[in-house]
């Protein structure tokens, strides 16, 4: 069966951004790196524990995902009837759509190294699309989101030489937690380029789901927070106890590989678990749901209008 999903209508819609922030694609890479990597995690590859972020292993990590994505997919396996000829018309028409965004020559060949990497990720968007309708689990999601709702291109790559000619500050930001892949991203605003040295918590990720699996299987084996701390800095991973819930924990949580109670973290191994550690998020989402209806409330005494999560004074 060929997919449904309309790639025309979607390249139709790209508008290029006027402005440009960290905050368009920072969360959505490593959201999108979150991704890839619970398939080699959930396959039982542990190696994804000491994994260093670079050309290759990023590669790597493509390959395998479009080689096991029966793993996330209820274990179906993939559509393997793929129009490849739409695959290439629909790059050539998204080329033809940045260019014309862009409105210079000159301009565009500059990015070519950044426009080639936008459109191998949304050709690797488009073939698990094929191979898996309008699958949730497709890790290219969060890389269109920041091309089709942000209108970001970007670029990852070890290349600091590319990176360099682009902004060479992006180069003095390398600390001691990066790894070798560097993120560079680009608006239509010409010549005003943002980036980072993509961060190794991706390997934290993996270190701490193989940690739980084997020390914290099932809720009755919790280990809270400060337990976890100490097992990554054994590790040689120093992070702060808010870094740690949030570029560790919270991405596990998202993906569904992890549980979680007011206890502590725990490896889902049976349905009681999962159900506890829903049962859990489901209390929290009342008592986020019961907050926001207060402040509604405020906001009709104060005269506040509350519209589509804009504010207006009434």
């Amino acid at each position: 069966m060929l997919s449904s999903h309309n790639f025309s209508t979607e390249i139709d819609t790209l508008f290029l951004s006027d402005h440009l922030r960290k905050e368009g694609y920072t969360n959505l890479l490593y959201q999108h790196l979150t991704a890839m990597n619970q398939f080699p995690l959930l396959s039982g590859n542990t190696h994804i524990s000491t994994m260093l972020l670079n050309d290759r292993t990023y590669l790597g990590l493509t390959e395998f995902v479009l080689g096991h994505s029966s793993i996330l997919e209820h274990n179906e396996p993939a559509d393997d009837v793929i129009d490849w000829d739409n695959i290439d018309n629909m790059k050539d028409k998204l080329m033809e759509k940045i260019k014309h965004s862009l409105r210079s020559e000159v301009y565009t060949d500059m990015l070519k190294p950044i426009i080639k990497s936008t459109l191998d990720m949304y050709e690797h968007f488009m073939i698990y699309d094929y191979m898996h309708n309008q699958s949730m689990f497709n890790p290219w999601l969060p890389t269109k989101d920041i091309l089709f709702n942000n209108g970001y291109m970007i670029l990852l790559s070890e290349n600091k030489e590319i990176v360099r000619e682009y902004d060479k500050k992006i180069l003095d930001k390398v600390k001691e937690d990066s790894s070798d892949l560097f993120v560079v991203a680009v608006s239509k605003k010409e010549k005003a380029f943002s980036g980072f040295p993509i961060d190794t918590r991706n390997t934290a990720q993996g270190l701490v789901y193989e940690y739980l699996k084997k020390e914290a299987k099932g809720r009755k084996n919790v280990k809270n927070i400060k337990q976890i701390e100490n097992y990554l800095i054994s590790k040689q991973k120093n992070y702060s106890i808010l870094a740690i819930k949030n570029k560790v924990l919270l991405p596990l949580k998202r993906e569904g590989l992890i549980g979680s109670t007011t206890a502590g973290y725990f490896y889902i191994d049976s349905k009681d678990d999962f159900m506890v550690t829903y049962q859990h998020h489901v209390e929290k989402l009342r008592g986020i749901e019961k907050t926001v209806k207060m402040y509604e409330i405020q906001a009709e005494k104060k005269g506040i209008i509350l519209q589509n999560d804009r504010v207006a004074c009434a």
